[in-house]
Formats: structure tokens, C-alpha cells, sequence
């Protein structure tokens, strides 16, 4: 997989201060992935403007880069911040 392959990680914290879920997005030069309370998945070249969610109809792929966003997380995790992230989504 070339660099430009690679699907890119990001994250916005900022719903936090408001008591909300953090967005965690996975971007691959064709989809996007957005791990959410309500995930969302988009064709990047079919819809730039980001307008029709294909969770449903992708859920194949949806499912393909959650468990790549997952992987990516633990592995940059230290096991402390695992275990508070496990309890903080069964209080959720």
C-alpha cells in the first residue's frame, strides 16, 4: 500500500466540551468513515458534498474500516486509556 493508498486518521474532541461523543473519521481517497453515536459512511468521488449516507447500503465496507479504526486506536492507546475508554462507552 503506497502512502497515498493509506487511509488518513482524524479526530475532533471539541463535542466533548459539550458532553457529546468525540467524531473519529477514516478517509481513504474514495470513502469516509465517521465513528460516531450514528456512524456514518460516504463515497468520497460520488458524493464530495458528503449528502447521502451509505452505512446501510455499505455495510460490508462500513464494517471493513471500523475494524481499521479500531486497530488503528489500539495500537496508539497506552492499556490505561483502553480500560477508561472500555468503561467510558458501557456508561454511555
Amino acid at each position: 500500500m503506497t502512502d497515498a493508498e493509506r487511509p488518513q486518521y482524524c479526530e475532533s474532541i471539541t463535542p466533548t466540551k459539550y458532553n457529546a461523543n468525540p467524531l473519529l473519521w477514516l478517509v481513504s481517497s474514495q470513502w469516509k468513515y465517521v465513528h460516531t453515536t450514528r456512524p456514518e459512511l460516504y463515497d468520497l468521488r460520488a458524493d464530495p458534498g458528503e449528502t447521502n449516507n451509505l452505512i446501510d447500503q455499505e455495510s460490508d465496507r462500513a464494517t471493513a474500516m471500523l475494524d481499521r479504526l479500531e486497530g488503528l486506536l489500539q495500537l496508539d492507546t497506552p492499556p490505561h486509556q483502553s480500560a477508561r475508554l472500555a468503561q467510558d462507552e458501557q456508561a454511555a
